[in-house]
């Protein structure tokens, strides 16, 4: 301890006892910046992973959906005796049509 005090003929007791809490505040001051730029930094590195996989997913659904209208479109011949029935089976029609592109692209019904 007394090399310590030796160093710098006391000069810096003198300053720790003269500036101890502005000392103290600086440490505390640069702490919470640090703190701040490690919790932003990685706040930013979780941005870019998130629009990253969503870049990917948005990219799998695009070429499913491609492959999709790749597909042949159905002909469909209609007999009917009256515009109701015509409706009614084409309404049926389409239903399952929906039923199948959902079934095709894996989702469950």
């Amino acid at each position: 301890m007394t090399r310590l005090k030796g160093l710098g003929g006391g000069r810096l007791r003198i300053w720790w006892v003269t500036h101890r809490r502005d000392a103290i505040r600086a440490a505390q001051l640069l702490t919470i910046a640090a703190l701040y730029l490690v919790a932003s930094t990685l706040d930013h590195q979780d941005a870019l992973e998130q629009a990253n996989a969503a870049r990917e997913e948005a990219i799998a659904m695009l070429a499913e959906d491609r492959a999709l209208r790749g597909l042949p479109n159905p002909a469909i011949v209609l007999d009917a005796e009256n515009a109701r029935r015509y409706g009614l089976r084409l309404s049926e029609i389409a239903g399952g049509l929906d039923v199948e592109r959902a079934q095709l692209r894996g989702k469950p019904r």
